[in-house]
């Protein structure tokens, strides 16, 4: 393990229409400050807490990849800060940016293949299209139930976001792309994906 927060220049990014995206999820363990994200692995744990806790998807902590961490939203407000200077967690007009961006291409199929469903039924050899990708990495209930909703991708959303809802769901299916919002427990575990300012 890398005993460091993540540092600006060691991110992979990619520019995707007016935004510079990180490329994969977050995937840190440590504050900027240096505090460790505890990790909760137990269910009771996970339901109770109400403080900072990460965890991996199905407590798995091989061929991890692009799936990242799951983050309750207690890691996203906490004032340590998870990102360096020059980066923060997507806001909710960061995701319509890049939905307009998205439904404004001409060729569907590029579009789609922008997605990547599950790493074992990904969309032919087109998932890397742009560099971008959104690995299906579930999600944690409250009661700390890991939760396989095929064909979408959650995310925490930016408290400073104007609007209702913490967290966008994304539909992913060929030639479909739905961007939703709305409001869930404060311990519940999502992705997280974050913007270059």
């Amino acid at each position: 393990r890398d005993p460091k927060p993540l540092k600006a220049e060691s991110i992979e990014e990619i520019k995707i229409g007016n935004l510079t995206w990180m490329q994969g999820n977050l995937n840190v363990e440590y504050f900027q400050n240096g505090d460790l994200i505890p990790e909760i692995t137990d269910d009771a744990e996970w339901q109770k807490t109400k403080s900072a806790a990460w965890c991996y998807v199905n407590n798995d902590s091989t061929g991890q990849g692009d799936l990242g961490r799951l983050y309750n939203y207690y890691a996203i407000t906490d004032p340590r800060g998870l990102l360096p200077a020059g980066w923060h967690v997507a806001m909710a007009e960061d995701w319509d940016s890049l939905r307009s961006y998205l439904v404004g291409q001409e060729d569907t199929n590029a579009r789609s293949s922008l997605f990547c469903q599950d790493f074992a039924d990904t969309i032919s050899n087109e998932k890397m299209y742009l560099g971008f990708k959104f690995p299906q990495s579930n999600s944690r209930k409250p009661d700390g139930v890991f939760l396989r909703d095929r064909g979408y991708v959650h995310f925490w959303v930016n408290p400073r976001s104007t609007g209702r809802g913490n967290h966008v769901f994304v539909r992913l299916e060929m030639n479909v792309i739905d961007f939703n919002r709305k409001s869930e427990p404060l311990n519940s575990g999502f992705a997280v994906r974050c913007v270059k300012d």
